[in-house]
């Protein structure tokens, strides 16, 4: 069993790596309301980075997990319809996301996965790999829709959680 990783060994690992899909990774350890992150930013979408941090280590925990997240957009930035639809979407699309979810944190729409804070470097890098490619598709998909019943401001959308 590999020994769990840290802040800084995510940032090893992560910045200037290049996945299997062209997407060239920075990561640097940021503080956000007084707790420090692991941020992954990709060449072409920096305006939605990745945000990551480790829950439950301790130096013999093996259910320490990495918690990657991204931030969708902020549910106030849209009307009632386009709520009631962008949740329909979510719950469908939802179950079939590969190793990513989708959520509604603190009034924000994130997308996450989670994986053992013991995974292998090359497992941490398809985890990021697949979240940025699941944000990409997600935006795509549901915001094309979201925006055909009006009103939605994609400008505003990428606040950090």
């Amino acid at each position: 069993m590999s020994a769990n990783a840290t802040l800084e060994s995510l940032v090893e690992w992560l910045d200037g790596e290049e996945s299997t899909l062209g997407y060239r990774f920075g990561a640097e350890i940021v503080e956000i309301s007084e707790e420090y992150y692991v941020k992954v930013t990709t060449e072409d979408y920096e305006d939605f980075p990745i945000v990551g941090r480790i829950e439950g280590i301790s130096k013999d925990d093996k259910d320490a997990r990495i918690i990657f997240h991204s931030v969708l957009f902020d549910s106030n930035e849209l009307n009632k319809v386009q709520k009631n639809e962008i949740n329909q979407e979510f719950l469908t699309i939802n179950t079939i996301l590969p190793l990513s979810a989708l959520s509604l944190v603190n009034g924000k729409y994130v997308i996450y996965g989670e994986l053992s804070a013991s995974s292998k470097t090359d497992n941490i890098i398809l985890e990021v790999e697949t979240l940025m490619t699941n944000l990409l598709d997600v935006l795509d998909d549901v915001i094309e829709r979201v925006n055909l019943l009006g009103d939605y401001n994609p400008e505003s959308a990428t606040e950090e959680m």
